[in-house]
């Protein structure tokens, strides 16, 4: 080396920058290393400082055993540590009951409420919605298009959708609130199927670190809040939080916090913890925490730097059980936050550890047959599968040396623990519960103890008393043969061999049976094994499933089953609304009575550590009946809908007056008919309950229909009886007139093909006389008054021809004289005689006017014919001593027309 480069200090910056690289490549392949794997980058150190990491984003301790589904009926204020709505430990359990199944183009979380107001120990939502009509807008641009149809196994009063919807159909009604959830018009029943369309954001990681702090002063207001009294050690923790990831956009900061809550906290579901200010007690106080936990205290950290953040529910994707299928469980209900990113839109960032979660679904499912796939996306950039292994193993005890149970730990019940070291069974080593004693391991490792009641399980590990001894155990826990050099447990035989296992692979029992030297290279130091006694620690579940068998009614038993997976919980006392009702027999069993209402019913059990809650909702039965415009009446009928907590419900039997009458239909509807009655009760009969209407007043319309029908009949008989007519002798009338109409009829079809042309010049001259007077009125030729005396002439004449035909044909029955009869005949007869081809039409003045100018019939005995029938008819005059005057004239005007 040059003495001029030399550095005056002495120090070889060459070395010093050699040195410097090595490490730098070190650390380089550190990170890289597990990429190589199959998993790829996922699980790695590096993952962890790239751009979305890979967290297991199936978020999703499910609605509590036994199906209370709190995610499916989202309520207006939510808690934090088991409460939503009316449902306790919603996000707490392991559920495998399918609450809906999904066909969907692609895999995602699926929403059903979003809460913007945070309360301390809670959330609150906007109860504000608008009706759905057509497409739904969004702030923010469209990313990928998602279809999917959800079919509902629950009843639900929420509609499960992936963000942001669009479009919505199989409800009526539905609503959107101003979080951009979906609700229906009413609650929906098992069965529904809805279609939609949802537009993701585009919620791409270099987009989202392309954003500022800019946002509208409306989201900033709302979605910042923080209710008075919250720590200012949440702002300060957070600010740090951002310093030392060196966040500077929004993007960095969210990730910034979601990877301080995945890697300082725990994922358990063994949490109740409860506070008013629940956020700062996770942060700062609580070790392990599930969805609710992570995703309230994230959204606090967040708002508490002004950057609006709402807490959101649903459920993670589910398990894809074929192509584009998926099955969504009650385990599957979770809680997120959405960040508002400016000129993005809300987007899903979801903090609770994901592969910790996944793998707990994935031993809720083992015992489920079917292939269950249960990777899912989470936050922006991440995509998760669930961790290998499963079943309940504990964490490893030290390097090869493991516990795991055969069932889940439940205070009070035998548990199968078994040891191993690498996969080898370890026996003859003592087993300790939480310091007591629970025996020596067999053959196989194995050893039986009861769970102590205790928040978790301590296992401790240690020699035995040498009864049973294991070379494997003797390696463990040291023995004369055995010694530690440097870190390395090195055994000393007869034997000559020897055998070095790399990794720190552990030798198996027949090794050391056979004497062979074996060195185990990077095993557990002295102060690892020889000095501490190994332990770990499992969880102990105390959080009971609470199963109901039956038809909730009023009054009404149901069988209740507590167990917590395959352990049922025996001897626990029951409570219902508060009371106690009784004890669960050897199989976690008690048949309970429901009180008479309906509505929800808490019923909770509870043996020292263990309990479980369940709300049963007892359905309410409606009717609603609707009778029509004309109201009720014996005449109609009534349309009746039965409905069970506002849901139309069939096959609810319908009876009117006490007699069943019909059964209502899918839509929930069923038409009777109303009695011939004043009054009737109609009743339905459903779930244990009857919903009773009664009608009155249903004779009211016939009564005045037939009041009606006789003011008809007196007014229409006394007008008659005025013009002369019997009222006996209507019927007799009204069938003479059909005769003579159909004999008018004859005689005009003969007279037209006969006389067609005549008749025709006829009609067509008066119709043109009749235009004639009308356009007289307009030009002043004519007077208003005299069109009105020749139109009530012609009216006059016809009702005159009318009465007298009527008159005829009852006169042998009724007549008032001889004369009349005559004169009537006579003029019919006269008319026979002329050619007018419309007599009804005329007045007895046309009808002589026309005999004498057309015809040519003599004027005297025209003259008095007209006159008599005129006196006869309007004058109701008795022309008997004109009857031989008349009598001549028509034999003068026959003789005549003869000629």
């Amino acid at each position: 080396m040059d003495g001029d480069s030399a550095d005056p200090s002495g120090r070889d910056w060459t070395r010093v920058g050699l040195v410097a690289g090595c490490l730098l490549a070190t650390i380089v392949v550190t990170l890289l290393m597990p990429a190589f794997a199959v998993d790829g980058l996922a699980g790695s150190p590096l993952e962890r400082v790239l751009p979305g990491e890979s967290a297991d984003p199936n978020p999703g301790a499910g609605s509590g055993a036994g199906g209370s589904l709190g995610a499916l009926n989202p309520g207006a204020g939510t808690g934090v540590g088991g409460d939503i709505g009316l449902n306790s430990e919603t996000f707490g359990s392991t559920s495998t009951e399918v609450h809906f199944t999904v066909e969907s183009s692609q895999r995602t979380y699926w929403r059903t409420a979003a809460y913007g107001t945070y309360t301390g120990s809670g959330w609150e939502r906007s109860t504000d919605t608008d009706p759905v009509e057509g497409s739904i807008d969004h702030p923010g641009p469209d990313g990928e298009r998602i279809d999917y149809e959800v079919t509902l196994k629950q009843r639900a009063s929420a509609v499960p959708t992936a963000y942001r919807p669009a479009l919505i159909d199989g409800i009526d009604d539905p609503q959107v609130t101003d979080n951009g959830a979906i609700q229906p018009g009413s609650t929906l029943d098992a069965g529904t199927t809805i279609e939609g369309v949802s537009f993701a954001p585009q919620a791409d990681v270099d987009r989202l670190r392309s954003t500022d702090e800019s946002y509208p002063s409306e989201i900033e207001q709302r979605y910042t809040q923080l209710p008075d009294g919250t720590p200012d050690r949440i702002e300060s923790k957070t600010a740090a939080v951002f310093d030392d990831a060196n966040a500077d956009d929004p993007y960095e900061k969210a990730a910034a916090v979601q990877e301080y809550l995945r890697s300082s906290k725990e994922y358990s579901l063994d949490v109740g913890e409860r506070d008013n200010s629940i956020a700062d007690t996770f942060i700062f106080e609580m070790d392990a925490g599930y969805c609710e936990y992570f995703a309230t205290s994230m959204a606090v950290m967040l708002r508490s730097q002004d950057i609006p953040t709402r807490y959101v529910v649903g459920y993670s994707s589910g398990q894809r059980v074929g192509p584009d299928t998926y099955e969504v469980r009650g385990m599957n209900a979770h809680a997120w936050v959405e960040v508002y990113f400016e000129g993005v839109g809300w987007v899903r960032f979801d903090p609770t550890p994901g592969n910790e979660r996944l793998e707990t679904q994935q031993e809720a499912l083992d015992d489920l047959e079917g292939d269950f796939d249960i990777g899912e996306a989470g936050s922006p950039g991440e995509q998760f599968t669930p961790g290998e292994g499963g079943g309940n193993s504990g964490e490893q005890l030290q390097q090869g040396l493991q516990t795991s149970l055969n069932r889940t730990a439940v205070p009070g019940t035998a548990v199968e623990l078994t040891v191993t070291y690498d996969d080898t069974p370890v026996r003859g080593v003592e087993v300790l519960f939480n310091g007591e004693s629970v025996g020596i391991t067999d053959p196989l490792g194995r050893v039986v103890g009861e769970v102590p009641d205790a928040e978790e399980l301590t296992v401790e590990i240690r020699k035995g008393d040498g009864t049973t001894p294991d070379p494997l155990a003797d390696v463990l826990f040291g023995s004369e043969e055995g010694e530690f050099d440097d870190g390395n447990l090195t055994t000393e035989s007869a034997s000559t061999q020897s055998i070095r296992v790399p990794g720190g692979a552990a030798p198996s029992a027949a090794t050391f049976a056979a004497g062979q030297q074996t060195k185990l290279s990077a095993s557990p130091t002295p102060a690892q094994i020889g000095t501490d006694q190994p332990q770990d620690t499992h969880p102990i579940d105390r959080t009971a499933s609470v199963v109901i068998d039956g038809e909730p009614v009023p009054g009404g038993e149901v069988l209740l089953t507590a167990r917590i997976d395959d352990v049922v919980i025996d001897d626990a006392v029951v409570t219902v609304d508060g009371e106690t009702v009784g004890r669960t027999n050897e199989s976690g069993q008690l048949v309970i009575e429901l009180p008479d209402r309906s509505g929800d019913v808490s019923v909770e059990v509870e043996r020292e550590l263990v309990s479980g809650q369940r709300t049963i909702t007892v359905p309410e039965l409606t009717m609603s009946v609707e009778t029509g415009v004309l109201g009720p009446n014996s005449f109609g009928s009534a349309t009746i809908t039965a409905k069970l907590d506002g849901v139309p419900a069939a096959g609810v039997p319908v009876l009117v007056g006490g007699e069943e009458v019909a059964v209502t239909g899918p839509n929930g509807t069923a038409q009777v008919s109303l009695p011939f009655t004043h009054a009737t009760t109609i009743a339905i009969e459903a779930s244990g309950q009857t919903e009773t209407t009664n009608l009155t007043g249903l004779l009211y319309l016939p009564l005045g229909v037939g009041v009606g029908l006789v003011t008809v009949v007196s007014v229409v008989g006394y007008a008659l009886r005025r013009r002369g007519i019997d009222w006996l002798a209507v019927g007799t009338q009204l069938r003479g007139g059909v005769t003579a109409i159909v004999t008018g009829l004859r005689r005009g079809f003969v007279a037209l093909v006969t006389d067609g042309n005549r008749y025709v010049a006829g009609a067509l001259r008066r119709i043109w006389t009749a235009l004639v007077m009308v356009a007289g009125v307009f030009t002043g030729s004519t007077s208003v008054s005299e069109l009105w005396r020749r139109t009530s002439g012609r009216i006059a004449a016809t009702t005159g021809a009318i009465a007298a035909v009527v008159r005829s044909r009852g006169s042998a029955e009724h007549s008032r004289s001889g004369a009349e009869l005559t004169v009537r005949e006579a003029w019919n007869r006269f008319l026979d005689s002329i050619s007018a081809n419309s007599a009804t039409t005329q007045t007895p003045g046309e009808l002589a006017r026309h005999a004498i100018e057309e015809d040519g019939l003599p004027e005297q005995p025209v003259v008095e014919l007209r006159d008599t029938f005129r006196e006869v008819e309007y004058g109701s005059r008795n022309a008997s001593d004109r009857l031989e005057r008349v009598q001549r004239a028509i034999e003068q005007i026959e003789q005549e027309g003869e000629r």
